[in-house]
C-alpha cells in the first residue's frame, strides 16, 4: 500500500512520463561514480528517451553560476543534466554559464568542444562574469559569499533581458529527470520551495511583464548590497500576481533537509527515488555538500569536465 503522498507521486510521474517520454526514477543513476561521453549516452538511453516531446519551456535558457570553489559542482551539474535532457535531434537545449574567475571563463570554451557537451546542448559563456564579483572559498555567510549573493539578482536581470525566458539553477542541484515538463506552461514564474517559502535556488521566469517585475524588484530590494538574497526573493514574490506564480511540488523538487536528513518526516525512500531534482542546501561547506550528494549516488561529475577545474582548497574544520 502507498501513502496518499506516494500515490500522488505515482499519478504525477505517470502523467509526466506521457508528456516527457522518460521514466521518473533514479534507478539508472545508481552506481555511477564517473561519467564519460559513452556512459552519459548510455545513461541517457537508460532513462528512456524514445521520442521528441515538446514543452512550453524548450526555448528557455538554463543559467548556472560558479566560482573556482564550485567548479566541480558545475561539472557535476552538467553531467547529471546532460544525462536527463532529450537528444539534440529533438531540440537544442541552451545553457549559459556565468563564470566568476578568469580560469573558469577560459575553461568554458574547452567544455563547449567536448563531444558529450557539444552533441547535447549549446553551452555559452556569459562575458564579463569574472569581473563582476571577487570570490574566495565561498564559506556560507562570508563576505565573499554575500557579495556573490548580493550581485546575483541584478546580474540575472541582465541575463533575462538578453536571453529571454530563463531557468536559473544553483550548481549544487542534481537532476534525476528533465525539470521542464514540470514547469507551468501558463504562469510567468515556477519556483522550488524550501518548506513553506519559495527558494531562489531554482526558478523559471518568463521574459514578460511579471518576469521583469520579479527580477527588477528583487534587484532593487537588494540594492547591490553584499548579503543573502533569499529573503528579498520571497518578499518580491509576495508582490506579484499570485495567479502567475507556480510553486513546484516539494515531493518532486527536494530541498536538502528533506532529502538528506534521515529524520525528515515528510520524505520517504520512495519519494527520494522519484525526485526530479535534489538541492544540496541546508548544509554548510562544499565538502559537506559533496559527501551528501556522493552518498546519495548523485555525485558523478565527468572526468572530462573535471580535468580543467582548479584544485580545491581544504576547508577549515
Amino acid at each position: 500500500m502507498y501513502t496518499l503522498q506516494e500515490e500522488r507521486v505515482l499519478i504525477d510521474a505517470s502523467s509526466w512520463r506521457e508528456r516527457a517520454a522518460v521514466p521518473a526514477t533514479a534507478e539508472a543513476v545508481a552506481g555511477t561514480d564517473q561519467l564519460s561521453t559513452a556512459n552519459v549516452n548510455s545513461r541517457s538511453s537508460a532513462f528512456g528517451h524514445v521520442g521528441c516531446v515538446q514543452t512550453a519551456w524548450d526555448d528557455a535558457t538554463f543559467v548556472i553560476q560558479a566560482t573556482d570553489a564550485f567548479c566541480d559542482f558545475a561539472a557535476n551539474w552538467l553531467t547529471n543534466f546532460l544525462a536527463v535532457i532529450p537528444p539534440s535531434a529533438c531540440h537544442i537545449t541552451k545553457v549559459l554559464f556565468v563564470a566568476h574567475s578568469p580560469q573558469l571563463a577560459a575553461l568554458v570554451p574547452i567544455w563547449q568542444e567536448m563531444p558529450l557537451v557539444r552533441e547535447r546542448i549549446r553551452l555559452r559563456l556569459w562575458e564579463g562574469g569574472e569581473k563582476e564579483v571577487s570570490t574566495g572559498s565561498l564559506v556560507w555567510n562570508s563576505p565573499e559569499y554575500n557579495a556573490l549573493m548580493g550581485s546575483r539578482p541584478a546580474l540575472l536581470t541582465k541575463v533575462l533581458h538578453e536571453t529571454g525566458d530563463m531557468i536559473f539553477s544553483d550548481v549544487d542541484i542534481a537532476f534525476q529527470s528533465d525539470p521542464r515538463p514540470w514547469l507551468s506552461p501558463n504562469k510567468s514564474l515556477s519556483t522550488i520551495m524550501d518548506l513553506y517559502n519559495p527558494c531562489a535556488g531554482f526558478f523559471a521566469v518568463r521574459n514578460d511583464t511579471v518576469g521583469h517585475q520579479l527580477m527588477e524588484g528583487w534587484a532593487k530590494a537588494m540594492g547591490g548590497r553584499a548579503r543573502r538574497n533569499q529573503p528579498s526573493y520571497v518578499e518580491t514574490i509576495k508582490k506579484l500576481d499570485p495567479d502567475q506564480v507556480h510553486r513546484l511540488p516539494w515531493r518532486a523538487f527536494f530541498n536538502g533537509d528533506d532529502y538528506f536528513s534521515r529524520k525528515a518526516r515528510r520524505a520517504t525512500d520512495f519519494l527520494r527515488k522519484h525526485a526530479v531534482a535534489v538541492h544540496a542546501n541546508y548544509m554548510v561547506g562544499q565538502d559537506t555538500k559533496r559527501d551528501a550528494l556522493r552518498n546519495a549516488s548523485l555525485w558523478n561529475p565527468s572526468t572530462e569536465l573535471l580535468d580543467g577545474c582548479p584544485p580545491q582548497e581544504e576547508e577549515e574544520a
